[in-house]
């Protein structure tokens, strides 16, 4: 069990994520919602927090992480702290799915949405990693942690955190739908939302 607090944030809303699409590790900028949502989770962080010392702050490598970070630094008035750019913090990759909605890939390959369904956890898109493989990575970048942290990552980060900090049962773990304008506050105990 982690025993100390965990700030994490989604980024903000992109194009491909209003338009349903896979977005994975394609680097999609944030939208004018999303640059709204990311200044919203600044202000909040920081009635939260005066500043972010004392905290590991871990980023993805994308442009859309990279973007709410900087939006949630100035709508927050926090001082650019040391980063990290882990890429055990990148999105799950959708592989060949990436850029295609769920509707486009029933008509173009039929079988491989329902496949997924029936076993989300596992499923692995071709090319592409399942959450299984991607819980292995997040898992790896936990166990490193020792202090409170601050981390700026995807919807399906997110999943398989709350997985292993709230020992969630897989099939619900994948299928929670990750908040772009709230924040994940893991107390240390239990997760609430900012």
């Amino acid at each position: 069990m982690v025993s100390f607090p965990i700030y994490f944030i989604r980024h903000g809303q992109t194009d491909w994520n209003k338009e349903l699409r896979f977005q994975g590790q394609q680097d999609i900028p944030i939208n004018e919602t999303g640059r709204a949502q990311a200044m919203r989770n600044g202000r909040v962080l920081a009635q939260s927090l005066k500043d972010l010392k004392g905290l590991s702050v871990y980023v993805s490598p994308l442009g859309r992480t990279q973007q709410t970070f900087e939006l949630v630094l100035e709508a927050g008035g926090f001082e650019k702290p040391d980063v990290i750019y882990d890429e055990r913090l990148l999105e799950i990759s959708f592989g060949d799915w990436e850029g295609i909605t769920r509707d486009e890939l029933l008509k173009r390959l039929p079988g491989q949405i329902e496949d997924r369904d029936k076993a989300k956890w596992f499923n692995i898109p071709p090319n592409g990693e399942s959450y299984d493989m991607l819980a292995e990575r997040v898992r790896l970048w936990l166990e490193e942690q020792t202090g409170p942290c601050l981390v700026v990552a995807h919807g399906g980060i997110m999943r398989v955190l709350r997985y292993w900090l709230e020992n969630l049962p897989k099939q619900e773990a994948v299928k929670f739908s990750p908040p772009q304008d709230q924040i994940l506050h893991w107390d240390g105990q239990r997760v609430n939302w900012l």
